[in-house]
C-alpha cells in the first residue's frame, strides 16, 4: 500500500478550491485489492470444504451408533425368541395393527409389521426415539413424501436371514426367519446395512438382470448407496443422489453382522459379481456375505 506523505507526490498541483492534491490516488492499488481477494476466496472455500467434511464424519458416526443399538436390539430379539425377526409381515399374517402405527405410503409399500416394529420392546423408549433411531443421519433421499417413509432411504435387514411373510417364492426369501445355528458364519454373514429400502438382499447389489425385488413399485429403491453399478440400473429420481453419490465419505456404508458387530465397508467391496461360465456361473462374495452357506436358492441362481 502506497502511503500519501509529501515525499510522495509531485509539487505544483492544486485543486481549483487552492488545496494541495496529489499527482496519484492514494490507498491500496487494483492489483493488491485483487489479490486480497484471491486469498479470501482461497481461505473461505478451504474453511468452507473442512465445514462440510466435519459434518459428513460427524453424521457417519451418528449413523454408526443408530446402528449400533439396532445390532443391540436385533441380538436381544434373537437370544429372546431363538431366531431372527421377520422382515415383513403382512396384514394379512398378523391383523393387529404395528407399535405406533402402518409406516409407509399405503400405495407404493406394503403395510404390516416391519423388522424394527418386531424389535419394538428391544429398542424401548418413546415413539419418538424409536422412530429418530430407524433414521440414519446421513440420508440423502430427496422427495418431501418421502421424509417421513422410514422405508426408504435409511436401513435395510437382509432378506435371506430376516426372511418375509409374504412375496414371490422364486426370489427365495419367504418363509421362516433364520435361526443362530442356521448360519455357519455369523461374524461374515451381513443382517443390517445403509440401504435405499428397510429391505436388502444380494440381489440389490449383484448385476442387473438379479436385480428383483418383490415390490415393483419399489424396485427403483432397492439398492446399496454408493455401488458404482447403481448407474445401470433404473433408480427413482428422489433416490440418485443417495444411490449414485453414496450416503457416507469415500462412497462407504456401515454394516452390522449376524454376531452383532459392526464394520464400515467400501460399498463396491459388498458387490455381487458372477463368475465365468466355466465357472459354472458361481457368484463372487454372495456367500456367507448375503447368503449364509447351504441355504438353498431360487433355480438358476447358482
Amino acid at each position: 500500500m502506497v502511503r500519501c506523505t509529501p515525499e510522495h507526490v509531485t509539487p505544483g498541483r492544486t485543486g481549483r478550491n487552492g488545496r494541495f492534491s496529489p499527482s496519484f490516488p492514494c490507498g491500496f492499488s487494483l492489483m493488491e485489492v485483487l489479490v486480497v481477494i484471491v486469498i479470501l476466496t482461497v481461505l473461505l472455500t478451504i474453511a468452507t470444504t473442512a465445514l462440510q467434511q466435519a459434518r459428513e464424519q460427524s453424521r457417519m458416526v451418528a449413523c454408526s451408533g443408530h446402528m449400533k443399538e439396532l445390532g443391540l436390539a436385533l441380538t436381544l430379539y434373537t437370544q429372546s425368541n431363538e431366531r431372527f425377526p421377520y422382515g415383513l409381515v403382512t396384514l394379512a399374517g398378523n391383523p393387529y395393527p404395528p407399535p405406533g402405527g402402518d409406516v409407509g405410503n399405503a400405495t407404493k409399500d406394503w403395510m404390516g409389521w416391519w423388522w424394527f416394529h418386531l424389535l419394538d420392546e428391544e429398542i424401548g423408549g418413546v415413539q419418538d426415539q424409536k422412530d429418530n433411531l430407524l433414521r440414519c443421519p446421513a440420508r440423502k433421499v430427496q422427495d418431501v413424501e418421502l421424509t417421513e417413509n422410514v422405508l426408504c432411504g435409511n436401513y435395510g435387514i437382509n432378506q435371506a436371514i430376516a426372511k418375509s411373510h409374504r412375496g414371490d417364492r422364486s426370489l427365495g426369501f419367504v418363509g421362516d426367519p433364520l435361526r443362530p445355528e442356521d448360519i455357519p458364519y455369523l461374524s461374515r454373514s451381513l443382517l443390517l446395512v445403509d440401504s435405499g429400502y428397510s429391505l436388502i438382499s444380494w440381489r440389490a447389489v449383484g448385476s442387473v438382470e438379479y436385480a428383483q425385488f418383490d415390490n415393483p413399485l419399489r424396485s427403483g429403491a432397492y439398492y446399496l448407496p454408493g455401488l458404482p453399478s447403481n448407474r445401470e440400473r433404473v433408480i427413482l429420481p428422489e433416490h440418485e443422489h443417495d444411490a449414485f453419490g453414496g450416503r457416507h465419505p469415500g462412497r462407504t456404508v456401515n454394516v452390522g453382522f449376524a454376531d452383532g458387530s459392526l464394520a464400515r465397508s467400501d460399498a463396491q467391496s459388498l458387490q455381487v459379481e458372477q463368475q465365468e461360465q466355466q465357472d459354472h456361473g458361481r457368484f463372487i462374495n454372495r456367500s456367507p456375505l448375503w447368503m449364509p452357506v447351504g441355504m438353498p436358492v431360487a433355480p438358476g441362481t447358482d
